[in-house]
């Protein structure tokens, strides 16, 4: 999609959404959406005030983002809907097709692990080089046709990584990502993942998430980010001096898609959150009607 046109296409929505509430009197008490925030910053390319509202004002702050959306084609020849991987479950037979959207330049990998536990990936092919992705182009996994869920049910995971430097050895970076155990990791994984920036996997997070979060000094949020959980989030990055971390928010109507945020701060350790991870689950079940 071309940049330009995206960015007037958000632009005559905000406009019917003002006409919609009637002008500023209505407008006055419904307060911006962070996520029309994070689009404008990057649609004007001025990220100063973007830092301002996650605790960072007056601070330099790089960010990586991008949208991803997954489409399930319900019944053939019928237009895919859209759905929360984090929240649906699918069904045997069901198709999907995942649509991800930088809104940052970076090189993008997709890595996917299926039910079995074995995994490859899928963006870039092992015999192709990444190609830096400009920011709002649409990367459709797969370009042809759909995924198809086939028995046995299971747990499948993609997972999409957005650098902005190509990776040079994907296989360490697959074990990075894929890790339980971070206590256990090799010296060059540890390495690794000082570079990654990784969004939550679920909204709950269990101890040992919280007790790595303390002692990387890092931050990750799921949430629509309202005014009131945003000051929350800020008071918890200042009192624990967070230097970068992520921020995933849902989709909140039926046409939109998720948006995952990178940050970090001038004063983070060097390279530290310079690759963006988001973890996108596909659960599926055995035949029956969707959850």
């Amino acid at each position: 999609m071309n940049r330009g046109f995206a960015k007037v296409a958000r632009l005559l929505l905000v406009g019917i959404a003002f006409w919609a509430l009637g002008g500023i009197g209505h407008s006055a008490e419904r307060p911006t959406r962070f996520r029309d925030l994070v689009y404008k910053s990057f649609d004007e390319d001025d990220h100063a005030g973007l830092a301002s509202q996650i605790g960072f004002e007056g601070k330099k702050v790089d960010f990586t983002a991008l949208e991803y959306k997954v489409l399930l084609l319900k019944e053939p020849g019928a237009a895919p809907a859209l759905v929360d991987p984090k929240t649906h479950r699918f069904t045997m037979g069901q198709q999907i097709k995942v649509v991800v959207r930088p809104l940052t330049r970076s090189h993008i990998y997709v890595y996917h692990v299926g039910a079995s536990g074995r995994g490859s990936f899928l963006v870039p092919r092992e015999d192709e080089e990444p190609a830096v992705v400009a920011p709002e182009k649409e990367i459709a996994i797969p370009q042809d046709g759909y995924f198809e869920f086939v028995p046995p049910p299971g747990d499948e995971v993609l997972y999409v990584i957005a650098t902005r430097e190509p990776v040079r050895d994907r296989a360490l970076l697959a074990k990075v990502v894929t890790s339980k155990d971070p206590e256990n990791d090799t010296p060059q994984m540890k390495e690794q993942r000082k570079k990654i920036n990784a969004v939550v996997e679920s909204v709950v997070k269990s101890e040992a998430e919280k007790r790595l979060e303390r002692h990387d000094g890092t931050i990750k949020y799921r949430g629509l980010l309202q005014p009131e959980d945003r000051k929350a989030f800020v008071e918890d990055l200042k009192s624990r001096g967070v230097t970068f971390g992520s921020v995933e928010l849902p989709p909140e109507n039926p046409n939109e898609g998720t948006v995952a945020l990178g940050f970090r701060s001038a004063d983070a350790p060097p390279q530290a959150g310079t690759a963006l991870v988001v973890t996108i689950p596909l659960r599926s079940a055995g035949t029956g009607p969707a959850r």
